[in-house]
């Protein structure tokens, strides 16, 4: 709009200028259209009205009502080409403008972005806080299970061997016929003791029992239950005084499975300890040394927490 505001004040200035050349009393419209030809005259000679006009037009062309003019434009030129850059700065500028609006339309979102991310953050870091207490809360929770399962084990243990305590197992006396059924199983234990362990007693039994075959072909074991301590006390006496030097029968202890094993790691040490001079009993599947309990393994402590 300033451009064209520029551009009508010269046009402005150029028909008022034409205006003013013409209203002039140099202007050639002053003088007659048609006028009669002066008489000819030598080429040398000049006449009263060119000697007096020729000077007249030669100021005219040289007036510095043009020069000013003249530079007037060239301003007026530089001004425009200035205006133009201006325009254009400004079409610059108006698109930076919708660029900046944009870009912060676009940190706006993500500013909203970052903050949704933040709180889903936070619930994430609740949540976790959630879980670990209860995976702590399960822990202890499993632990006092075990240490609870643990115990359980310990006592069927202890109803086991209590259950045992009366029993013996005789190991490499010959398979008998119809080992299922009970009298002639209670017979070759009771001729086993007469025989081998030269005891005469008549030992009363709850039950006798084989156990299960042996897939290497050796003699099936037979499981026997005194009815009274003090018989089986003094067979198991007998048994390891009589048999010491004759290693094809054995009589030991019956004990359950875990408490067995137990024993099997605790005799070395017993062994070991008793050739050391100590004081060593091996008690089903504890072992005293000097009186004191001996641990092969630190005890669990009831509760960590």
């Amino acid at each position: 709009m300033t451009l064209r505001f520029v551009e009508h004040i010269v046009l402005l200035i150029r028909h008022y200028t034409v205006k003013a050349i013409h209203d002039s009393p140099y202007s050639p419209s002053t003088v007659p259209i048609q006028m009669q030809a002066p008489p000819p005259t030598p080429a040398h000679v000049q006449t009263p009205f060119q000697s007096a006009l020729l000077p007249q037009q030669l100021s005219f062309s040289q007036s510095p009502f043009y020069e000013r003019l003249d530079r007037f434009m060239v301003e007026v030129n530089e001004t425009l080409s200035k205006l133009n850059i201006l325009d254009d700065l400004c079409n610059r500028m108006l698109c930076i403008e919708s660029h900046c609006q944009s870009l912060d339309k676009d940190i706006g979102d993500i500013k909203s972005q970052f903050l949704s991310i933040n709180l889903c953050m936070e619930n994430y870091g609740k949540q976790s806080i959630e879980f670990r207490d209860r995976l702590t809360h399960v822990e202890y929770e499993n632990q006092q299970i075990s240490q609870e399962n643990n115990a359980l084990r310990e006592r069927v243990v202890e109803s086991q061997t209590r259950s045992m305590m009366d029993n013996l197992i005789f190991k490499g006396i010959p398979d008998v016929e119809n080992y299922n059924e009970l009298e002639n199983t209670e017979a070759k234990v009771k001729e086993f003791m007469g025989e081998v362990l030269k005891i005469k007693d008549n030992i009363n039994f709850h039950v006798i029992h084989s156990l299960k075959p042996k897939t290497d072909g050796s003699p099936i074991s037979i499981v026997a239950k005194f009815e009274r301590r003090k018989d089986r006390d003094r067979v198991l006496t007998i048994a390891r005084d009589k048999l010491r030097e004759n290693p094809r029968y054995s009589v030991y202890e019956q004990f359950p499975f875990e408490v067995a094993d137990r024993r099997r790691q605790l005799i070395p040490i017993l062994k070991d300890a008793r050739s050391r001079n100590h004081h060593a009993v091996l008690r089903d599947d504890k072992l005293y040394i000097d009186h004191k309990r001996y641990y092969p393994h630190p005890p669990r402590s009831e509760n960590p927490y």
